[in-house]
C-alpha cells in the first residue's frame, strides 16, 4: 500500500512539471516587445488587423516597453482600429500613445487621412502643447477655469470622446448641407438635333443648381432632401419648323424653360479610408413647370454616381453625374409621341460641410 502511495504521490509530480515546464519556457522565450511589434507592421501590410489588434495589445501591457516601442506599437493598433471601423477604440490608442509621447505628430504623408485628423484632434481635445525634443515624458495640459489640469484621465470612458473631429464620412449622426452648380440637358421629343450624344447633352441643356440636407445614418449611407432647379431653353421647341398635333403650341411668354424638382434620395458611400470616397444615390423627385400659364407636376426616380474628396475634418467637395426619369412624358413639354418618359442628364461640381461639427 505504501509503494502504492509513493508511485502515485510521484506520477503526479511528473504530470504536473510537465504542465508547468512549457508556460515557464515560454515565458522565458517570449520575444521582446520590439520584436513583436515588427512583426506586426508586417501583418499590418498584409491587412491581417485583428492579428496586428490582438499581438499588440499583449505586448504593450508591459510596463518596461520603452516609449519609442509604445508608440509605434499604439499607433498600429489606432491604425488597425480606424481599419475595422472601431473609432472609439482607435482614440482611446491614440490618447496612450499621447500620454507616452506627447509630442508626437502623425506624419500627413505616410499616415492615413483619418488617423491623421485623429491625433490633431485629440491633441487638441487634451489640449497638449508640442514638447521640445528632452522634455520629460509626462503630458502637458492646458489649465481650465478651475485651475486644474485638462489632460484627462486615462479610465475616461469612450463616450466622453464621441466629439472629436474626425473627417466626416466615418461619422454617423451628422447633419450636412450640400450645394452644386452644373449642367443639366433636356432628352425628350422636343428641343434641337446635335451631333452626337455630347452635341445632344450641350445644345439641349442649361444651367443647374441643386441645395440638400442630409443625416447620416450610417458612416456609410445618409438620407437627403433635395431641391433641384435647372434651366433647358430648347424644351418648348418643337424639332420641326411648324407645331404639329404632335408638338402642341406652347407660348413661351407664359411658360418658363425652368424645372424646378424636391424629392429624398438615399445616398450610399464606398468604404475608404482614403480622403476620396466614391458614392452611389437613389431617389424619387417631384417636378414643377409653368407651361402655358399652368402648372404642370410629374415625378420619377433619380440616379446619381460620385466622387467625394475631403479637404477638412468638415469639408469635402465632390463631382457627380446623375440621370433624372420623368413621368409621364408630357409633364414638362406637353409631348408624349415616342416614350411614355423624358430622360434628363446633368454633371456637377459641388460642396459638402458638416453642420455642428465639434
Amino acid at each position: 500500500m505504501y509503494q502504492s502511495r509513493v508511485f502515485v504521490s510521484f506520477v503526479v509530480a511528473v504530470v504536473v512539471s510537465l504542465g508547468m515546464y512549457p508556460r515557464t519556457a515560454a515565458a522565458q522565450d517570449a520575444p521582446p516587445c520590439e520584436q513583436v511589434v515588427d512583426l506586426a507592421e508586417t501583418l499590418y501590410q498584409q491587412s491581417r488587423v485583428d492579428e496586428v489588434i490582438a499581438l499588440v495589445s499583449d505586448c504593450l501591457s508591459d510596463e518596461n516597453v520603452s516609449t519609442s516601442t509604445a508608440v509605434r506599437g499604439y499607433r498600429l493598433m489606432a491604425l488597425a482600429y480606424l481599419r475595422n471601423d472601431a473609432v472609439a477604440d482607435a482614440r482611446l490608442a491614440i490618447i496612450e500613445l499621447l500620454g507616452r509621447d506627447p509630442s508626437y505628430q502623425a506624419d500627413p504623408v505616410q499616415d492615413l487621412p483619418a488617423y491623421v485628423a485623429m491625433v490633431s484632434n485629440t491633441r487638441e481635445q487634451l489640449s497638449l502643447q508640442t514638447l521640445p525634443s528632452g522634455a520629460g515624458d509626462e503630458p502637458v495640459a492646458s489649465a481650465d477655469s478651475t485651475g486644474n489640469g485638462a489632460i484627462l484621465p486615462d479610465d475616461t470612458p469612450p463616450g466622453e470622446f464621441t466629439s472629436l473631429r474626425v473627417p466626416s464620412y466615418l461619422r454617423s449622426s451628422d447633419m450636412s448641407v450640400r450645394g452644386r452648380l452644373g449642367w443639366s440637358s433636356y432628352g425628350g421629343e422636343r428641343g434641337v438635333t446635335g451631333g452626337g450624344v455630347f452635341g445632344e447633352f450641350v445644345d439641349n441643356g442649361g444651367e443647374s443648381a441643386a441645395a440638400e440636407i442630409a443625416y447620416s445614418v450610417t458612416n456609410l449611407i445618409a438620407v437627403g432632401l433635395q431641391y433641384h432647379a435647372g434651366r433647358y431653353p430648347t424644351i418648348h421647341d418643337p424639332k420641326g419648323s411648324e407645331p404639329t398635333e404632335d408638338f402642341p403650341a406652347i407660348d413661351k411668354g407664359t411658360s418658363s424653360p425652368w424645372m424646378h424638382a424636391v424629392g429624398l434620395l438615399v445616398r450610399g458611400a464606398v468604404p475608404s479610408q482614403s480622403v476620396v470616397r466614391p458614392y452611389g444615390a437613389l431617389g424619387f423627385f417631384t417636378t414643377f413647370s409653368l407651361i402655358n400659364d399652368k402648372v404642370s407636376v410629374g415625378g420619377g426616380p433619380k440616379l446619381a454616381v460620385g466622387v467625394d474628396v475631403s479637404v477638412s475634418p468638415d469639408v469635402g467637395l465632390f463631382f457627380e453625374i446623375e440621370q433624372f426619369l420623368l413621368l409621364p412624358g408630357d409633364s414638362s413639354d406637353l409631348t408624349d409621341r415616342q416614350y411614355p418618359y423624358d430622360l434628363f442628364s446633368g454633371a456637377a461640381l459641388g460642396v459638402r460641410y458638416v453642420v455642428g461639427a465639434k
